[in-house]
């Protein structure tokens, strides 16, 4: 029996879905990025103790491997410490070389630990040209978490992005807050000890593994390119399939016709895919790129006596929650604002998260006095705003509001409103001011 057209495409099918299936399941099972740390013999490890600053603690390695290790904390110098280093730099004669760990995605630990301590703090120095300075050797980036000596009780995984940088390095160098996030991509050492104040007594470590890993491929990519494969299969074999009903008779018009509705239902699918990019994935309401198409559009339409405005605020101190609860919670609490702006608004009104924990609302149709009772009233909704996992958690913003004049380039107007909203975190935070028209944008 000769195999029909039909058939084969079929058959080609099954082994197209087979493939795809096996390519899905095999990921699992691709080569990592290793990078062994300790033990191991060839690494420049060191150990420190207070004894440089006048203490009489004690600290040193107990295996050439650098695989076990003793401390003796004892009263002496001011703050007893003693801690372990690996040395990352590849050029000896200069420290700020470090290697890229960015590539990885964790920290494979598996520690033995005995004394008294409660947790392990890891930390990771990183050069920064921006910030960080060859004279000093506090200067890059001190990136640390703490694991609690109870979860050491079996090998665990540790993820880069638990790694925050320390709040007293932040405070000690005045980081700008653009600048103050954990990087990875020039790290000069890697380092455990038990945090401040650490406490006195005999600490030891069996150190059976600390080995960084990542992917090659990253799942979101493996599964992209799948997915661009099929695309691409199933582009190419319309277009076949169009030929092919091309080169018929008038009577396959019906055939025409169904992939004209198929084409009708991608191009919908395609307008529902456009208005998720511009949805703030977090929040539910616009991102930036969503706002400006809509404020673009407002202002091309104005009429010459229309008023319009713009209130742009800001959460009070909403990195000590994220510092303090974490991201998740910080996530929810924008979500939760989201909402409550969405509930807030007018209908012609248009609210969008502009980066951040930074929102935007454009009023058409509202002069700045009203724009202003506006912002009044949302400032003191978020004086009822509560979060069922935060109980506790009371948050504020502060506002700037303006009007865009007529023929006024929005970033002149957003400049004005960015001053005020400047001046209102300066002046105590909690507050709506409207922006003068001299204002300019500052730094905030």
């Amino acid at each position: 029996m000769v195999p029909t057209i039909k058939h084969l495409t079929g058959l080609y099918y099954i082994l197209a879905v087979s493939l795809t299936i096996a390519l899905i399941l095999v990921h699992d099972y691709l080569p990592q990025r290793r990078y062994s740390l300790l033990p191991n013999a060839d690494s420049w490890a060191f150990s420190n103790d207070d004894r440089e600053r006048g203490g009489n603690s004690t600290a040193n390695w107990l295996a050439d491997d650098f695989s076990r290790w003793h401390c003796t904390l004892r009263m002496g110098a001011p703050g007893p410490s003693c801690a372990i280093g690996v040395a990352l730099s590849q050029d000896s004669d200069d420290w700020t070389t470090g290697i890229n760990l960015s590539a990885y995605d964790a920290i494979l630990v598996h520690l033995d630990y005995s004394g008294p301590s409660s947790l392990v703090r890891m930390h990771m120095r990183n050069f920064d040209e921006q910030i960080s300075s060859k004279e000093d050797y506090n200067s890059p980036k001190f990136n640390k978490t703490n694991v609690r000596v109870s979860d050491l009780k079996e090998p665990i995984r540790i993820e880069l992005n638990e790694f925050q940088l320390a709040d007293w390095w932040i405070n000690d160098y005045d980081i700008p807050r653009k600048w103050s996030q954990a990087t990875f991509d020039k790290v000069t050492s890697f380092g455990l000890d038990f945090g401040e104040p650490a406490p006195l007594g005999e600490h030891y470590l069996t150190i059976h593994r600390l080995e960084f890993v990542g992917e090659y491929i990253s799942a979101t990519a493996w599964y992209l390119g799948i997915l661009n494969a099929w695309m691409a299969t199933v582009l190419g074999l319309g277009f076949i399939r169009v030929r092919q009903l091309h080169l018929r008779n008038q009577n396959d018009n019906r055939r025409l016709k169904e992939v004209a509705a198929y084409a009708e239902t991608m191009k919908d699918r395609a307008m529902d895919y456009k208005e998720q990019t511009q949805l703030d994935s977090l929040t539910g309401i616009y991102n930036r790129t969503g706002l400006q198409s809509i404020l673009d559009n407002h202002l091309r339409k104005r009429s010459e006596d229309e008023d319009f405005s713009m209130i742009l605020l800001d959460i009070d101190l909403f990195k000590r929650i994220n510092d303090t609860y974490g991201h998740s919670a910080g996530d929810e609490v924008l979500k939760e604002i989201g909402a409550m702006l969405l509930n807030s608004i007018r209908e012609l009104d248009s609210a969008a998260r502009w980066g951040g924990e930074e929102f935007l609302i454009v009023c058409p149709q509202t002069n700045e006095q009203n724009a202003l009772k506006m912002a009044e009233k949302i400032r003191l909704q978020f004086k009822d705003l509560r979060f069922p996992k935060l109980p506790k958690l009371n948050i504020s913003a502060s506002f700037g509001v303006t009007s865009i004049d007529i023929g006024e380039d929005f970033s002149q107007a957003f400049s004005r409103a960015d001053s005020a909203l400047y001046k209102a975190k300066n002046s105590g935070r909690d507050c709506c001011l409207l922006a003068e028209k001299k204002d300019v944008t500052n730094n905030k």
